[in-house]
């Protein structure tokens, strides 16, 4: 499954290249692909790059299901979150043989 995250467009850097915000979370991104943009357009961004506009409301849409799909997660799976590591790059297995689902 891939995901896109909704993010505003804070900063133009470059012809390609702007600084994008999600949640108080800057990274910068590549813009190349959808034209024109400007700062404050909201788009979708996936590994780094933006892929499509979207209106204002449907940013927040988005943000509101993801949001709601993070809070059933940490009910579902509680001691994923505690293990949870945002330096840690390498790749985790669920085993879902131990979960309820």
């Amino acid at each position: 499954m891939c995901l896109a995250i909704p993010m505003r467009i804070s900063q133009i850097l470059s012809e390609n290249e702007a600084l994008a915000e999600y949640k108080g979370i800057k990274k910068n991104i590549n813009i190349a692909l959808v034209y024109p943009i400007q700062q404050d357009d909201f788009v979708l961004v996936h590994t780094g790059f933006a892929i499509q506009k979207i209106d204002e409301e449907e940013f927040y849409k988005t943000m509101q299901i993801l949001e709601e799909e993070s809070k059933i997660r940490e009910e579902m799976f509680p001691e994923d979150i505690t293990d949870f590591d945002i330096d840690d790059k390498s790749p985790k297995l669920i085993n879902f043989k131990d979960h309820k689902i």
